[in-house]
């Protein structure tokens, strides 16, 4: 069985602190995580005495801690256990009966861990750990019942550093709650999470893709950001092992990579993949680029690959204006001559700049005073749901879009539900990232070893996700969105 290292915070000697920040974060980690950590450790020499102050109980507390981030579990729960002996109630004893019950899981000890949760809810029905609590008992009554036969290990790499860690909580709340699921309905597999921190750099992070291969695993996921999932991919490659990372959009992710892939369209992607749309969907060929300078140069990967895809394509392209700044934008029905508009169908117009009302509300005015004959207005994810949707149906506006929260969805409706019962909180677009990336990761993997998997993800069905879509179809960077259409005031889902 796989070793995870984890030197997590833990939780502080303050009463019933909030479990919403780094704490939370790791400890959700270790309550999904289903490892046995093997340490030869002697317990500290500590008898049973009565801790007689909240002086004492502190000492104990935070001894216990740092035995705790050591990795001496045995030591550190006969710490824990001391401060709970302590009578009557006092501001550690909830946080030390729960960290008892987190040492005796590392240990492996699921049996003890059932019992000491249970108690910990029967007694301790106001305290703030109750779900915590909950979440434990309920992984360490699955471990019970599994043997290393039956373990399927995935890795999973993000960064607890405190600048990254609300982050690294949702989305990994995204990708346990998934493995629960696939758990729960799986008969004859069972997936295991092994972490490692990032510490948010590039060299952190290509080290835990090696150990994570070392580990076995079938695949890898993770990294919030670009820079991260560069590395994380360049180790993948080197090491053979499947990475995918499910935020990242940069291109250099996947360029000339056999085993990364990148669930969030790049970029250039997301240009091309509306060019085919216009094109081979919506059966226009006259053209027209509209966009914006941005600091970090989006809209121009994003025009340039919608211009090279339609020309390919065999479309005419007979509009390009990029325009410097915002003013300039304003001014659009000033500058362009008379009659321009009478050469395209359609006109391009991504916008990358939050929040996008007031430059799609300056496109439509601009518009409105040029009075083309008729025209299309193509946008990006930035045009989704607009207050102006009168104002968008008059040219028809059709967009791509990553990501749709269908709020008519029974699947979208019940996940929200069954999440905030779970964490006490509603699912945010990181939590989906997490969750689908992972469901399709996993719904792939059931079907085939993991040393096929790398090539059945370049061909696999488009994978139908609560928010997401997920196919490669021949490459290695998601080529599935969602298009969607402003017509007679409402807005629709085209395909």
């Amino acid at each position: 069985m796989g070793v995870v290292t984890l030197m997590p915070p833990v939780l502080t000697h303050k009463a019933e602190c909030n479990f919403l920040n780094s704490a939370a974060a790791v400890n959700r980690i270790i309550a999904y995580v289903a490892a046995a950590l093997v340490l030869l450790l002697t317990a500290c020499n500590v008898t049973a005495q009565d801790v007689r102050n909240d002086a004492v109980a502190d000492s104990l507390f935070d001894l216990g801690v740092e035995a705790y981030r050591g990795g001496r579990y045995t030591e550190s729960r006969a710490f824990f256990k001391l401060v709970v002996a302590d009578e009557p109630i006092h501001r550690n004893t909830t946080a030390a009966a729960l960290m008892a019950s987190k040492a005796s899981f590392q240990l492996g000890n699921y049996r003890d861990v059932v019992t000491e949760t249970a108690h910990f809810v029967e007694q301790y029905e106001s305290s703030g750990y109750i779900e915590e609590a909950r979440l434990l008992r309920s992984m360490a009554a699955s471990a019970m019942i599994r043997n290393d036969s039956e373990v399927t290990s995935i890795g999973i790499i993000l960064s607890l550093d405190q600048t990254e860690v609300s982050q690294t909580q949702a989305l990994f709340n995204g990708i346990q709650t998934a493995v629960y699921d696939f758990n729960r309905n799986s008969n004859d597999r069972l997936i295991r999470m092994i972490f490692r921190d990032t510490q948010s750099r590039p060299s952190k992070t290509a080290a835990a893709v090696k150990e994570l291969a070392d580990e076995n695993v079938a695949f890898i996921i993770g990294a919030l950001f670009s820079n991260q999932a560069i590395a994380a991919a360049e180790a993948a490659d080197e090491n053979k092992i499947v990475f995918i990372a499910p935020l990242a959009t940069d291109e250099r992710v996947t360029d000339n990579r056999r085993y990364a892939f990148q669930a969030n369209p790049s970029i250039r992607m997301r240009g091309r993949l509306m060019a085919r749309f216009a094109i081979n969907g919506l059966r226009l060929h006259r053209l027209g680029v509209l966009a914006i300078e941005d600091p970090e140069r989006i809209s121009e990967r994003l025009t340039d690959a919608f211009i090279e895809e339609a020309s390919r394509l065999g479309a005419e392209i007979n509009l390009v204006s990029i325009m410097s700044n915002t003013n300039q934008w304003a001014r659009l029905s000033e500058s362009m001559p008379a009659g321009t508009l009478d050469y395209i169908d359609a006109v391009y117009a991504p916008v990358t700049f939050d929040p996008p009302e007031p430059i799609v509300g300056s496109l439509f005015s601009n518009l409105d005073r040029m009075r083309p004959k008729t025209l299309r207005v193509l946008g990006n994810s930035s045009y989704h749901d607009l207050p102006m949707a009168s104002d968008a149906s008059r040219y028809l506006t059709t967009y791509s879009n990553d990501f749709y929260e269908d709020e008519s969805s029974e699947r979208v409706l019940a996940f929200r539900d069954q999440y905030e019962r779970d964490f006490g909180d509603a699912p945010n677009r990181l939590v989906y990232s997490g969750y689908d990336v992972t469901a399709f990761m996993l719904h792939t993997l059931q079907y085939v070893g993991s040393d096929k998997l790398v090539d059945v993800l370049y061909s696999a069905p488009v994978y139908d996700g609560i928010v997401s879509r997920i196919g490669f179809e021949g490459g290695n960077v998601n080529r599935a969105m969602f298009y969607h259409r402003y017509i007679n005031g409402q807005l629709g889902l085209l395909r």
